[in-house]
């Protein structure tokens, strides 16, 4: 039903990660972040059922915001957030936003992700993992800013 309302509304959610990769990073592997956190480790933590599980999840409860469809604002919000030694997710923070709204949904839709990860893990230890994953917001080409089809 919430996926049919999507459609309805002709809104189209692009997710994506950004995963980090070692070699592309290798002054930064292995290195501590203040928090205590990891950016670039050796096996990123992963999920259950793949990351397309947390695609999913996001395109079945994430909703676009009345404020931000009204105007027209589409874009990126940048979320980071660490994965802990349990696999929690926790930590949330908006590193880059759009506003109207999207920035709150996408945190609040991220908090409640209920599934656990397998952590990831540095040197043959777990570790907390920082994670930044970009949720885009865009309205269809048939959605008016009311969001209604035309």
């Amino acid at each position: 039903m919430k996926r049919l309302t999507l459609v309805s509304t002709s809104v189209i959610l692009l997710i994506c990660v950004s995963q980090l990769k070692a070699q592309d990073h290798s002054s930064e592997k292995g290195k501590q972040n203040p928090d205590g956190s990891y950016s670039v480790i050796d096996q990123t933590a992963t999920l259950p059922n793949g990351i397309k599980s947390l695609y999913a999840y996001i395109s079945e409860n994430i909703k676009y915001p009345k404020q931000a469809r009204k105007s027209g604002v589409e874009g990126r919000v940048f979320i980071e957030f660490v994965i802990d030694k349990n696999g929690q997710m926790s930590k949330y923070k908006v590193l880059k936003g759009i506003g109207s709204g999207c920035d709150e949904e996408a945190l609040r839709v991220l908090a409640l992700f209920p599934d656990r990860w397998s952590p990831g893990k540095h040197e043959g230890k777990v570790v907390n993992q920082k994670i930044v994953l970009p949720i885009s917001f865009k309205l269809g080409k048939n959605t008016d800013k009311n969001g209604d089809k035309s």
